[in-house]
């Protein structure tokens, strides 16, 4: 069954302009892999109460472990408390624009213009904080760095709908404008702050804790709770699904399309803000290669690249993967250029086992019929 007449089986158009049920991720059958009747056969006995979502977090969590085991043994210094504080340090950057890049993927988009978003809205950050002082300084800088980004996605969400543009060449035209725009900004030099204020992100928060993971921690948490049990979230998922099946259930998909690309922007500026923080400068050479990370560890977590299902809890063991291996490489004096290239067969692996695990679960289905 495909997953618009799945949608569509389940929503329908409301009477008198009232609200119609929508339809959670955990309703997808075959998407999530939860069977509607007893699974039988060999592949239904092998996945039995294991789904989609389930394969994808074991698979993880196994690759995880394998790495870390790795390092342990051939780096001295891998478990070490600062350096675990560094591998956490170095996600909530990929991490937050992550977030942002998992609302677009499970609405069925994709967004590259955080690649060019980033280190915008860092440089943007670092030269409206040194012209201010003190805290209204900094606070001035951060709503100016975030109301870029979140302009950018309005302008990425009405070209999409409006110009009905490919959300790829939107966002790959806006990736390029925003990257020429970071290095025109204060002609191509990496800006310095001035206010020692500004490294507050990384300061510590609770024990050796920084602030900024604290706060991509907090965001994980409120990103998961918003997909899992709002309205909002289960209408981001029907329109990965179907955006015809959720337009005739009533949604809104242009201006849900758009609420997506905004979040996106801001998510990847607020990214930007905290690696301006980190770094105590604003670079528009910065996180170059992070639309290819995000789109990763967005994929590594079980999502589809065609929408409907996903989960933020995948995405967050993706970038700590990413951010494992990349640590790892460091500590093994591996030249960084093969860090790019281990990045993009990542993402050649993870296409292929979400491929391999749909595969698996559609078989389990069907064993299920018989």
């Amino acid at each position: 069954m495909s997953t618009e007449r799945q949608v569509a089986s389940t929503m329908h158009t409301p009477p008198h302009g009232a609200e119609s049920p929508r339809v959670p991720a955990e309703s997808r059958t075959l998407r999530t892999g939860t069977a509607s009747r007893p699974a039988t056969g060999p592949f239904g006995r092998l996945t039995g109460a294991i789904n989609d979502d389930t394969l994808a977090t074991l698979t993880l969590l196994l690759a995880i472990a394998g790495v870390g085991a790795y390092l342990t043994a051939a780096a001295d210094d891998f478990l070490s408390m600062s350096n675990i504080i560094t591998i956490l340090q170095t996600i909530a950057v990929i991490g937050i624009a992550s977030i942002g890049q998992s609302f677009a993927i499970f609405s069925g988009g994709f967004d590259l213009s955080v690649g060019g978003i980033l280190p915008l809205t860092g440089v943007l950050f670092a030269v409206i904080a040194n012209q201010g002082s003190g805290p209204g300084g900094l606070l001035t800088a951060l709503i100016a760095a975030l109301a870029v980004g979140g302009g950018v996605g309005l302008a990425n969400g009405l070209i999409i709908t409006k110009g009905r543009i490919n959300p790829l060449i939107t966002t790959l035209g806006t990736l390029s404008v925003c990257g020429g725009a970071a290095f025109l900004f204060n002609n191509g030099i990496t800006t310095p702050i001035e206010d020692v204020a500004a490294s507050v992100l990384a300061a510590p928060a609770l024990g050796r804790l920084t602030w900024d993971v604290v706060i991509y921690l907090m965001i994980v948490v409120i990103a998961s709770l918003v997909l899992g049990v709002t309205v909002l979230g289960r209408r981001i998922y029907a329109l990965g699904g179907s955006r015809e099946a959720a337009r005739r259930a009533g949604i809104d998909v242009d201006r849900l399309t758009i609420s997506v690309y905004v979040l996106s922007g801001v998510f990847a500026a607020l990214a930007g803000v905290v690696a301006a923080s980190q770094l105590q400068a604003g670079s528009p050479s910065s996180y170059s290669t992070i639309p290819l990370q995000t789109i990763t560890a967005v994929i590594l977590g079980g999502a589809s690249l065609y929408g409907g299902y996903g989960a933020i809890h995948g995405t967050f063991l993706g970038v700590l993967l990413i951010g494992v291996i990349a640590n790892g490489l460091n500590l093994l004096q591996i030249n960084t250029f093969y860090q790019q290239i281990i990045t993009g067969l990542v993402l050649l692996i993870a296409v292929g086992l979400t491929r391999a695990r749909a595969t698996l679960m559609r078989a389990a289905h069907s064993d299920g019929k018989e």
